[in-house]
């Protein structure tokens, strides 16, 4: 079984959509101004200038009839460009352009396109969010969903449609070019504290072991990914299930580098265990790891004779501020990257 490494299918964050909302605006204001003066340009072509209707009003005449209904028209089609952008978008593919430009798009809950009800659904919900100044959209912040209100009256959510990824690295460099700009505080920066961790997923990784040689394979596979971070593995146990289903459990994780800088949730995650523990076939030895399901697929790759089973597992992890081990100029060697 593979880890799934990408956000494909998550859940999007307000600040992503955000941004495709600003530059959906831009198109619309782009839209709305070359509409106009399209218009306007064949308006006049035919003598028509729709500025100067209030010059013509001396008289019902037909020049001024004919200004009039220009004008109405313009500003009923400027005025229906913004619905019908975002109706026929969504119901019809999901995305407008801004949302395809940041990989993001709506669809129901149960994962299916919206169409145009529900589009118009999730329009009309837009107002109500907005009316009550904003709110409906600032619920996106803290809905498990991500969901605004206009989400949860037209039964919808966003989520990625593309295989985004976080770039760790980046959040690294900017600890470390943060760490030595400020180095006169020393005090504060001798601890250093992943800012990864809530923006992970654990898993529980099950090495099934077929060989006792293999434990200290997966050992060192494990130790060179948490190398790198020590909040990529956070803890190993050594499992061993006899004939008569007795399991014994010896606890590995002294073998990582460091201890990891975060601890999750031990009671959900001891919850889990026996869950996973119990499925494991009788006669069997195994090599469990709680660890980011980013680098699932990387310890697999890495042991290709060795069966891995992963599970999934709710657990909260708590940061916890660890002493960074220092090199020889000084800088933190935790971070990775």
């Amino acid at each position: 079984m593979r880890a799934y490494k990408g956000m494909l299918g998550q859940y999007a964050g307000f600040f992503t959509r955000l941004l495709a909302f600003l530059v959906d605006v831009f198109v619309l204001v782009t839209a709305t101004s070359l509409v106009t003066v399209t218009i306007t340009a064949v308006l006049k072509v035919f003598g028509v200038d729709v500025q100067q209707c209030a010059r013509l009003s001396t008289g019902v005449n037909f020049e001024f009839v004919l200004c009039s209904v220009a004008a109405i028209a313009l500003i009923v089609i400027n005025i229906s460009i913004v619905p019908l952008y975002f109706i026929l978008f969504w119901g019809l593919s999901g995305q407008t352009l801004g949302k395809a430009a940041l990989g993001v798009r709506v669809v129901r809950l149960n994962g299916k396109r919206m169409g145009i009800g529900t589009a118009i659904l999730r329009y009309i919900g837009y107002f109500i969010s907005l009316l009550t100044l904003g709110l409906g959209f600032g619920w996106i912040l803290v809905d498990d969903r991500r969901q605004g209100w206009h989400d949860k009256i037209a039964g919808t959510c966003v989520i990625y449609s593309w295989d985004a990824q976080m770039d760790e690295r980046f959040l690294w460099r900017m600890v470390k070019w943060v760490e030595h700009r400020w180095s006169r505080r020393r005090a504060i920066l001798e601890a250093v504290m992943d800012i990864t961790p809530m923006m992970r997923k654990y898993r529980i990784a099950v090495f099934n072991l077929d060989e006792p040689s293999e434990t200290y394979q997966v050992f060192e596979v494990l130790k060179r990914i948490d190398k790198v971070d020590p909040a990529r593995v956070l803890s190993i146990s050594v499992v061993q299930k006899d004939k008569q289903g007795q399991i014994d459990v010896t606890d590995a994780t002294e073998n990582l580098a460091v201890k990891a800088p975060i601890q999750p949730d031990k009671e959900a995650l001891d919850i889990r265990l026996q869950t996973v523990l119990g499925n494991l076939p009788r006669n069997r030895s195994a090599v469990v790891a709680v660890m980011d399901q980013a680098f699932v697929d990387d310890a697999s790759d890495a042991l290709p004779k060795v069966e891995v089973a992963v599970y999934r597992v709710d657990i909260t992890p708590e940061y916890t501020l660890i002493q960074a081990p220092e090199g020889e100029d000084g800088v933190s060697t935790t971070a990775g990257g």
